[in-house]
């Protein structure tokens, strides 16, 4: 649990990192960060699954098996990611720099509100992930005399989590996408396509086009996360009514 607590921190530092004016160096810095820890968890995930339980709950194998293939992918998802940033960076030379820089402003800007989103639901993973015990979360709220009425608005500021389609997060993703895709055709439709740029516009297409479609793919493992997250935490506590937001207001 504690390692899968520091695949989350790695990970959100490592989607923080994004930014297509990023260096390279920091970018491959953090990727090979996160992809160390993910790599661990996978063999404490193999240890535990060959371990006694003698007195311990049994190892719940299946859900951690979940997370892995999750935060792998997302591994894979911020390699493409680095590498498309990386080759942006090389045909940044070949262009006007007021176009430059007034597009890479646009378009990072929808970049940071989609780091955002992510980060917000990957902060509450990392928390409720170490909870030991809602019943004795729910004691110790009550030593402490603490109250919260979350339908009145009077629980501490807490992160906000993805939720089922429809939901005013779901179209916060959208509306960032959608943006996204916007501001990079404005950006392409921008680059005259006389005969010796008509190359360059295909590459920097295909390079925002894989940005875009890894953004996309980093938003659905985060929401594979959260699925599994809320059955570890309802397999530990079966007696339990598991809601991740009310967790994370009760840890904050």
């Amino acid at each position: 649990k504690v390692q899968l607590s520091k695949n989350f921190k790695v990970m959100r530092n490592s989607i923080g990192a994004i930014s297509l004016t990023a260096s390279e160096a920091n970018l491959q810095e953090s990727l090979k960060k996160v992809k160390l820890q993910v790599n661990e968890l996978g063999k404490f995930i193999g240890e535990a699954e060959v371990e006694p339980n003698f007195w311990f709950l049994p190892f719940y194998s299946a859900c951690y098996s979940k997370l892995s293939v999750s935060l792998s992918e997302m591994v894979e998802f911020l390699h493409f990611i680095t590498h498309a940033i990386q080759f942006l960076h090389q045909e940044s030379g070949r262009m006007d720099t007021n176009l430059w820089k007034e597009s890479m402003s646009k378009i990072n800007a929808d970049l940071k509100i989609f780091k955002e989103i992510v980060d917000s639901s990957i902060k509450c993973f990392e928390e409720v992930s170490l909870v030991k015990s809602l019943v004795l979360l729910d004691k110790e709220m009550e030593r402490e005399n603490i109250s919260l009425d979350l339908e009145s608005g009077k629980s501490p500021k807490i992160p906000s989590m993805m939720k089922l389609p429809g939901s005013e997060e779901e179209v916060t993703i959208e509306k960032t996408l959608s943006y996204y895709l916007q501001h990079c055709n404005e950006f392409l439709e921008a680059i005259h396509a006389d005969k010796g740029e008509k190359e360059l516009k295909s590459r920097i297409a295909l390079i925002l086009s894989c940005i875009g479609f890894c953004m996309s793919g980093l938003v659905r493992e985060t929401r594979e996360i959260e699925k599994a997250i809320k059955e570890l935490v309802q397999w530990e506590n079966p007696s339990s009514l598991v809601n991740l937001h009310d967790i994370s207001s009760k840890i904050h």
